[in-house]
């Protein structure tokens, strides 16, 4: 017996243009989603930066619970990328002492043995509106961005209130 080789199977005219467009298809899919994973990779990113920004502050106010301007260069100094905390207005944070009772007080800056008037926790909050970049999810977003935050809380060491 003779082996057979398997010729060449021809195509009819209209085909030929079937993968090409199968192609285009899907690299627009395959564009899609590595814009969205860039998108997520860069929120997770500036999520940690949050994260780092808030325990920075609290640590801070954990030893200076008053000096709210301490505070405030504490957490826009701790990051300069991804984002710039310095300088970028979509970063905003809230610092808030909390006494025994869970009441917010307001720290003199002495000692008393009254717990009720003592502040126990500092909790700084750090909240940044994030840019979303890619087109299909921005149309899906209100707003084009979204709000990534992160709170530390921290015991008051020193001044006790």
């Amino acid at each position: 017996m003779k082996s057979m080789r398997e010729l060449p199977v021809k195509k009819h005219p209209r085909e030929r243009g079937q993968s090409l467009v199968e192609l285009a298809i899907s690299f627009m899919v395959i564009a899609l989603l590595l814009s969205g994973a860039v998108d997520l990779g860069r929120a997770y990113f500036v999520l940690i930066a949050l994260r780092d920004a808030a325990q920075e502050g609290a640590i801070y106010a954990s030893m200076k619970p008053t000096d709210t301007t301490g505070i405030e260069t504490r957490i826009e100094e701790s990051s300069s990328g991804p984002i710039d905390f310095a300088n970028d207005p979509n970063l905003t944070f809230i610092v808030e002492t909390e006494g025994a009772g869970g009441t917010p007080v307001f720290c003199s800056g002495f000692y008393t043995e009254d717990s009720a008037t003592k502040a126990n926790t500092v909790t700084v909050t750090v909240t940044y509106d994030f840019p979303i970049t890619t087109a299909l999810i921005q149309a899906m977003v209100p707003g084009n961005s979204i709000t990534i935050g992160a709170s530390s809380t921290y015991s008051i060491l020193y001044p006790p209130c």
